[in-house]
Parts: C-alpha cells; structure tokens; sequence
C-alpha cells in the first residue's frame, strides 16, 4: 500500500498501516499537483481572485504551471512519476496506491497508454477506486464508486477514462 505524505491519504490508509500483512510506504512523489501560490485555494476561489491566472490554466490544463514557489502543472506531476512508474512496473505484486486526483490522471494515462495530451482531462471523479489489471497485451481499467449502504465498492460498468465531448466543442 503506497501513500502519498499528505495527511488525507495517510488517514486513508490508516487500516492497512495498522495491519502487519500489509508493507506500507509513503511517498513524496505521490503528492498532489502543488498549486504554489494558490495551495489551499479553491477554483472558485482563483477563479474570483486571479481571473487572468484562472483563465490561462483553463486554456492549457495540460503545459500551465500554478505560479510561486514549488508551484507545478501537469507536465512536472508527469516528469515526478517517472521512477514512480519504473518502480511500479518493476514490482510482480499488487499495489494499491492512495492517491491524489492529478496523480491518479497520471498513472491512469501511462498504464493504459493514453495520450500525454489527454492526461489533465481524464474523468477521475474523486472518491472512485480504479484498479488497472496488466493483460498480456496492454492493460485494462475498471472503476468503483463506494456504496455506503452496503459497505463495498461497485463497478461502474459504463465508464470512461476520457471524457466526453461536450455538446458544441
């Protein structure tokens, strides 16, 4: 089980951490995309404040790089992962990594062999499980949305890693 350092995904792990049967790791290169100057800024938020900034990221999701110190974008989240993946590939086990939405969008897109270009666009609503099961010949995808009711996870059966075209685009 593999986390990020951030408080939201370590509490998220926090059964497995407590069970033995589990190896757990944190781990920096797991962090959510860092949003610099406007860390803690909802996109509301930048969106009222910094109408200018909010455009430009909404223009180049993918090359846009959030302003100030440590502040990254997508292509550096990409860039970050890179001896993540190695590790990943390189491990013949599972692993369950708890994580962040931009990282997720990452991982998803080199797994599945998706376009760099599509990267910042994948539909990855937030409180889904994906799991990406290597085939022979590529790999494939499923997601679960958590039913509370019943206490497990259900598998979406029509869903799409990329989004749909909006009407009119």
């Amino acid at each position: 089980v593999w986390t990020s350092m951030l408080r939201r995904s370590i509490q998220t792990a926090a059964d497995f951490m407590e069970d033995e049967d589990y190896d757990c790791k944190t781990w920096k290169d797991l962090n959510e995309l860092n949003a610099g100057d406007y860390e803690g800024m909802t996109y509301e938020e930048i969106e009222k404040n910094y109408p200018d900034e909010y455009m430009k990221r909404k223009t180049d999701k993918l090359g846009y790089r959030y302003p100030g110190v440590g502040g990254e974008g997508y292509l550096q989240v990409i860039a970050r992962l890179r001896d993540m993946v190695r590790e990943i590939e390189r491990i013949t086990d599972h692993v369950l990594v708890i994580g962040h939405r931009s990282i997720c969008r990452v991982l998803m897109a080199y797994f599945m062999d998706i376009s760099r270009d599509k990267v910042a666009e994948l539909n990855v609503p937030l409180g889904e499980l994906f799991c990406i099961e290597p085939k022979p010949y590529g790999s494939e995808l499923h997601a679960y949305s958590y039913d509370e009711e019943h206490g497990t996870f259900v598998e979406i059966l029509d869903w799409k890693a990329e989004k749909e075209k909006e009407k009119g685009n």
